[in-house]
């Protein structure tokens, strides 16, 4: 009982170490309710991406690290879990193929 106490004391400290929960968005009830599941649905995520990186035993990510670096990477173009594990190569894999993304865009424009 003990261990699963101490599983939810290490999930809040990792939540308020990484999240802005601070002042909240709105003043009632339901609009805290969406912010709270919202901040447990992005604490899931960035566990399971630090899971995936440690199935692959590649470079060992911070949990801190790792959900700011998520935060400066949502409106990159490139492969995340490549570029995790392998920045160099995710980089020169990326610079290589601007033209065909250029070439999908204009595909779809209007």
């Amino acid at each position: 009982m003990y261990q699963k106490r101490w599983a939810i004391e290490m999930l809040f400290k990792r939540i308020k170490q990484n999240s802005q929960l601070n002042n909240f968005l709105g003043e009632n009830k339901n609009a805290i309710s969406i912010q709270l599941w919202c901040t447990l649905i992005k604490d899931l995520l960035t566990k399971i991406v630090k899971d995936k990186l440690t199935e692959k035993g590649s470079k060992k990510w911070s949990f801190s690290n790792l959900t700011g670096f998520l935060r400066l990477h949502l409106y990159t173009y490139i492969h995340l879990m490549n570029f995790l594990a392998e920045p160099e190569y995710a980089l020169l894999q990326h610079n290589k193929g601007p033209d065909q993304i250029n070439l999908q865009l204009k595909l779809f424009s209007f």
